[in-house]
């Protein structure tokens, strides 16, 4: 019997791995996400995340909507031991300094553009983030910080 939410997904993953685990719904069209391929996606964010430096008992800040790269990011910490914190999207930016700075966050996973220009306001004061994760790239075509990084892109690192 699992203990954690990742051993749950593998073991869930391996009795229905054809089974719908997440749906999302984008431009009015359901899409989904079976068991198999939710496994796949947090395996692979997971050992992208270790590739780019996240350690054990590191922290990582997830910051967006409800959506299927929040639990995927959410699990990939767990998998790896490391921690993470979730954060309004409609935090303030003092808000989110002090979360980010007193939780020692190491990596921050955004949803949008919106998120990335909050985090690229208050970079100067930020004291241990070294990377920010974004997975909605609308918007996001000349942004050129090498802190950023595309979702897909850690998830082929792993």
């Amino acid at each position: 019997m699992a203990e954690t939410l990742p051993q749950f997904l593998m073991e869930h993953a391996q009795k229905t791995p054809d089974k719908v685990a997440l749906r999302e719904r984008d431009y009015g069209i359901w899409q989904t996400i079976t068991w198999r391929e939710y496994l796949e996606h947090v395996k692979y964010f997971a050992l992208g995340l270790v590739h780019l430096g996240l350690r054990p008992e590191e922290t990582i800040a997830i910051v967006g909507d409800n959506r299927p790269e929040w639990v995927i990011a959410e699990l990939a910490a767990q998998s790896v031991g490391a921690k993470s914190i979730g954060i309004y999207q409609d935090s303030v930016v003092k808000e989110m300094i002090y979360i980010f700075n007193h939780a020692d966050v190491s990596f921050i996973v955004v949803e949008d553009q919106e998120q990335v220009d909050k985090i690229l306001e208050m970079w100067p004061q930020l004291q241990g983030v070294r990377k920010v994760i974004y997975y909605d790239p609308k918007g996001l075509r000349n942004y050129r910080e090498d802190f950023l990084m595309y979702f897909p892109q850690v998830e082929e690192l792993g």
